[in-house]
């Protein structure tokens, strides 16, 4: 029988930011009746480097565990609104998880119905 090798990865696995915003869109469009919002950036490019990555209504600060998200959307006035921001929540820090092993905090704004 042969000897197994053990093998050595070397290098550092990381995600970028903009991968963290991604997954949020991707969660907004997937929960019925949520709807991304804008965020007021005052500054422009470097207000918005210095407090993170942002897409539309969604800021991602992503330098650390956990993974911490400022989320702001609308929501149809037909849905429960603390179930949809639950749903929102629950699926953003499920899929983060699930794809990069890292925890998230979701800190959900609904600012309006429409």
């Amino acid at each position: 029988m042969g000897r197994k090798r053990k093998s050595k990865i070397e290098g550092e696995l990381s995600f970028g930011a903009e991968f963290f915003s991604e997954l949020a869109v991707q969660v907004l469009k997937s929960v019925p009746g949520a709807r991304m919002r804008s965020f007021d950036h005052g500054g422009g490019l470097i207000a918005r480097l210095m407090k993170g990555i942002s897409h539309g209504g969604v800021n991602v600060r992503s330098t650390g565990d956990p993974v911490i998200y400022d989320v702001e959307v609308s929501a149809d006035p037909m849905r429960n609104l603390h179930d949809l921001g639950l749903e929102v929540q629950k699926k953003l820090r499920g899929l983060v998880k699930r794809m990069t092993g890292r925890n998230a905090v979701v800190n959900l704004k609904i600012s309006g119905s429409s």
